[in-house]
């Protein structure tokens, strides 16, 4: 749970502090929006391989591991043998052994520390900015999806005022077959771009780590 957490605090702080030399979020997304971006990064952020193994490691240099191994380098152990003394006419042999710690190096080291974070903060980053684009791009298909709606409704409203001007003779055939076109064309202008939205909004779904289904529910607010 603490690792979540730390997780979701690293994700919600790289989030907040886009610079202005990068992408200015609120000048492309609502109040809403940022408020849904934010979740969704979070969200994405625990759900990374690259996050989940910068973190681990990153607490690994915190535990009984790191503990260990500067143990390891702060004990020094020297054994020694030395002929003293006489027994029958033999020299015997004299043992000593010396061990020595070095407080020093049983304290945390920073620069690892350091640079282990930085990896977090750079896994961190890289999914932010996978997940803006994944977002981004899935606002523009569903903006140009109602943009074609919009153009697919008023070709429709054409076709009829043309069929109904042809019937009391102040409109040709060929009007109406041109009205007729573009209602066709933009039907199928209509498909594409909400062919587009399911293909955006599945990928960031994937880049999120939750279904199709569940991410809807989380940019709707249910």
């Amino acid at each position: 749970m603490r690792i979540m957490h730390m997780v979701y605090g690293f994700a919600l702080i790289t989030l907040l502090s886009f610079s202005a030399a990068q992408t200015n979020l609120e000048a492309l997304f609502t109040g809403a929006e940022l408020a849904v971006l934010e979740q969704l990064f979070a969200t994405a952020a625990s759900h990374d391989v690259s996050v989940a193994r910068a973190n681990l490691a990153l607490e690994q240099a915190a535990g009984e591991l790191e503990l260990t191994g500067r143990l390891k380098d702060a004990l020094t152990v020297n054994a020694g043998l030395s002929l003293d003394g006489d027994i029958y006419g033999q020299a015997a042999p004299k043992y000593s052994i010396n061990i020595s710690l070095d407080v020093l190096k049983l304290l945390p080291d920073s620069s690892a520390s350091q640079v282990l974070e930085a990896e977090l903060g750079a896994a961190l980053a890289d999914t932010r900015v996978r997940t803006v684009q994944a977002f981004i791009d899935y606002k523009i298909a569903l903006e140009n999806a109602d943009s074609v709606a919009l153009e697919l409704e008023s070709a429709g409203a054409i076709f009829k005022a043309v069929s109904a001007r042809l019937e009391v003779g102040e409109a040709t055939r060929s009007d109406q077959l041109r009205a007729q076109t573009a209602v066709s064309s933009s039907a199928i202008a209509l498909l594409e771009a909400n062919g587009r939205v399911i293909v955006t909004l599945e990928s960031l779904a994937a880049m999120v780590g939750i279904s199709p289904a569940e991410l809807l529910k989380q940019i709707r607010g249910r």
